[in-house]
């Protein structure tokens, strides 16, 4: 919705649009950017699995599990542009079982299969306080809540995809083998 981001073949990150250069010498805190500008922060020997943008963020997931994200954080206005920050610590998510990973106005959701063969779905937002962004990822209590209502529906399925938006969010369900 307000900005785009994309990842050359050499594995380097860019974005550009609405809001994403930050400007601290000006009365406004950021500015519009119409050409790409190399996002911070991302170490530099892991890849980027995967991308997804939120209305207000960018997450990045890296090959060893770990994820980053830019733009305006949950708990303060004005967006956090500078570098990239760790989101979720390495080793969580198996990228090889990733089944989901997308990112809604203000949260970011992976949905991978655990160890045990199950589906699980996390929720990470982007804080900018520094212990609310490293144990900041939780199960969405709507998971209980799918699973209690609809137990008989909900036996042979497994949550497939998260996607948010502004005041709304669709869970894809569907049968795993």
């Amino acid at each position: 919705m307000n900005f785009s981001l994309a990842v050359t073949n050499n594995n380097l990150p860019f974005i550009w649009g609405k809001n994403c250069i930050p400007t601290p010498d000006c009365a406004k805190a950021v500015r519009d950017s119409t050409y790409p500008r190399f996002i911070e922060g991302l170490p530099k020997y892991e890849k980027i699995v995967k991308v997804a943008c939120g209305s207000h963020h960018a997450a990045f997931l890296l090959e060893d599990g770990s994820v980053y994200a830019v733009g305006v954080a949950t708990d303060q206005p004005l967006p956090m542009w500078d570098e990239a920050l760790e989101i979720l610590p390495p080793d969580v998510v198996d990228v090889s079982s990733l089944a989901s990973f997308t990112a809604g106005f203000d949260r970011t959701v992976i949905v991978y299969e655990s160890g045990d063969g199950k589906r699980q779905v996390i929720e990470i937002q982007l804080w900018s306080d520094e212990d609310l962004r490293l144990n900041g990822a939780v199960c969405p209590s709507w998971i209980d809540w799918l699973e209690e209502k609809n137990e008989e529906k909900m036996r042979n399925n497994a949550v497939q995809s998260v996607h948010r938006g502004w005041m709304h969010t669709v869970v894809v369900t569907g049968s795993i083998s």
